[in-house]
């Protein structure tokens, strides 16, 4: 028992010495140099719509040296301002490089606040950090990147054809744009006039919708096939191609006049309403204002209407805007003036706000019976 106890005596200063030294080897990490982009391919960056998948931006930099082997964190950041304000932390990595394509740069400066079809400037840096709660963070020089963003208009938009409409069964006669439900984007509507030239006619007041003016596919009409296509209020909806190989049936009103036709393309089924337009004002005319427009706000573009088939609905084809806001009012007065905060479309109210516009060519429609406006990139 004595000898047990003279071993353990004799190991506590040899611990001790262990413990001394251990202490003495311990390395406080550092930083010793900061990590350097060394390579942007371009400062000019081409985001073309016709080459969406193709490489657009790419970072490399060099090692953030610690004076310990450890594998950094590396935090890219993009700014409008070179100041950084209001930075974007875009990607985290423990790599030394990272390529963006053109569409994924093109809808994140967008989100980021750069207007498109304008020439803009990116800025980027690089953060390294050590662990998990970003210590010992060190960051690169900054780089600036110019580009001028595209319009991104990722929606489905559907056209009125058939006897029932102003366009008759030609799928390229200035035919009607439904009207997409801003808060929703596979919900349209339609409020106007439809023509049934022979009342009680399973033929006559009919309509079905395309995707693409002056082609017949894809269309969409009622799920029942031609000819058992009998007069509905409501039902289901096919498409080909969508839901079938063959072409669907008709969508139809039993009478001509004013009716709401509203389709749902989450559920795939459609509604037909009477409307009672009786008392709508018919006015002289219809336009759209605003600094978006060639004339600013000191006078208005005037739409037009077929009179004779449908005064509440107007339209304008292929007009250049520019970043900006509209409004749509009558009679080039302020007494009467719709507007909404929707771009593309939406619904206008009686001295509502000024309607954000993104530069470039469209195709507008307006419904004064509701408020309903479409406005349609072009090409």
């Amino acid at each position: 028992m004595k000898n047990i106890f003279k071993y353990i005596m004799l190991l506590i200063p040899i611990l001790f010495i262990w413990s001394c030294q251990d202490d003495d080897d311990k390395v406080i990490a550092s930083a010793t140099s900061a990590p350097i982009v060394l390579e942007a391919e371009s400062n000019a960056v081409n985001l073309d719509p016709n080459y969406k998948n193709n490489p657009a931006l790419t970072l490399i930099w060099s090692h953030a040296n610690y004076n310990v082997q450890v594998i950094p964190q590396y935090e890219i950041l993009f700014s409008l301002s070179e100041a950084f304000e209001n930075p974007n932390n875009v990607f985290n990595t423990s790599n030394r490089n990272k390529t963006w394509t053109v569409e994924e740069i093109n809808v994140l400066v967008q989100e980021m606040g750069m207007a498109p079809n304008e020439v803009g400037t990116l800025y980027a840096k690089v953060i390294s950090s050590l662990g998990d709660q970003g210590q010992l963070a060190m960051e690169s020089n900054v780089v600036s990147f110019q580009m001028t963003p595209y319009t991104t208009y990722s929606f489905n938009d559907y056209y009125l054809v058939g006897n029932a409409t102003a366009a008759g069964w030609n799928p390229n006669n200035n035919n009607q744009a439904l009207f997409r439900n801003p808060n929703s984007e596979n919900e349209f509507s339609f409020t106007g006039y439809f023509d049934s030239a022979s009342a009680g006619d399973m033929n006559e007041g009919r309509f079905k919708l395309i995707e693409t003016l002056g082609m017949w596919q894809p269309q969409w009409g009622d799920s029942r096939n031609e000819g058992e296509d009998a007069f509905a209020t409501s039902g289901d909806v096919a498409g080909n191609p969508g839901t079938q190989d063959g072409d669907p049936g008709r969508f139809g009103v039993p009478a001509s006049g004013y009716y709401t036709f509203g389709i749902n393309f989450n559920t795939l089924t459609y509604t037909i309403t009477p409307f009672d337009a009786s008392s709508a004002t018919v006015y002289d005319r219809v336009g759209i204002i605003g600094d978006a427009t060639v004339t600013g706000w000191d006078g208005d573009t005037a739409m037009m209407r077929n009179t004779e088939f449908d005064p509440h609905n107007w339209y304008l084809h292929n007009v250049e805007l520019e970043n900006g806001e509209i409004k749509f009012r009558a009679n080039n007065a302020w007494d009467v003036s719709w507007g909404s905060t929707t771009s593309y479309s939406g619904v206008g109210e009686l001295g509502g706000p000024n309607i954000p516009v993104t530069s470039g060519v469209y195709n507008i429609w307006f419904n004064d019976l509701t408020g309903e406006y479409q406005l349609i990139p072009q090409d």
